[in-house]
């Protein structure tokens, strides 16, 4: 089994809830200190690491997206949006939280600058309705806004670009589906061992907040997983 150097902790502040936000409290647009001419060439050098893209497409894309600062804790995708784009995280961190029609809030997934780099919200990108979910940054983060139709536009005009689209998008959902079919199967405490064999940099970035609201558990019982985890 992975050993993990870091000590946890259960303190009753890591298991506090996030300060609510009024809607008017949505991303802000504010550019960080690097510029975005710099910011813009992480997304680059990302779809240089998948394909050959070529000069054309990237001066076109460069023309087509735009940056997003975000506090923690704000939101850049609000429950009931059509949000048709693609977000590409430069720094910092997004939670995707589900939220039903009782208003039940639920986290899905997370999304880090180093692991799983791009979110979006299936519904509205791929059946055009109101999304029932919420992103939200967990983290201080700058995005990168990409718009799905620009996106198809580009799979269609550049060969190369295919291989990029499969990737962020078909393979993204296909490996989520694999994750979703890891919990249904298993055990809570299997799962635990599953996540942190399979993606360490979550307990240590994801507040245990939402890890326990992910996992469907309280926070005590979260706790005393972790404590019987590390004892064994």
């Amino acid at each position: 089994m992975l050993i993990v150097s870091t000590i946890f902790s259960c303190q009753n502040r890591a298991f506090s809830m996030p300060n609510q936000l009024t809607k008017n409290q949505i991303y802000n647009r504010s550019p960080s200190r690097l510029s975005t001419v710099n910011l813009k060439l992480n997304l680059k050098r990302r779809i240089r690491r998948n394909i050959a893209m070529s000069e054309e497409l990237w001066l076109d894309m460069e023309k087509k997206i735009s940056i997003i600062s975000l506090k923690r804790n704000k939101i850049l995708v609000n429950q009931g949006e059509l949000s048709k784009s693609i977000f590409f995280i430069v720094s910092g961190g997004i939670v995707s939280s589900y939220i039903n029609e009782q208003g039940v809030k639920r986290a899905v997934w997370f999304f880090l600058d180093n692991d799983f780099d791009f979110v979006g919200c299936n519904d509205s990108l791929f059946k055009n309705v109101r999304t029932k979910y919420e992103l939200k940054a967990i983290e201080d983060s700058v995005v990168i806004k990409i718009n799905f139709n620009n996106l198809l536009n580009w799979q269609k005009s550049f060969v190369e670009f295919k291989g990029f689209y499969n990737d962020v998008l078909i393979n993204k959902f296909f490996f989520l589906q694999e994750v979703r079919n890891e919990f249904l199967t298993s055990k809570t405490l299997d799962f635990f061992k599953y996540l942190l064999e399979n993606h360490p940099v979550f307990f240590k970035r994801i507040p245990d907040y939402y890890l326990s609201q992910f996992l469907g558990i309280s926070p005590e019982w979260y706790c005393k997983l972790k404590k019987k985890l590390f004892a064994s």
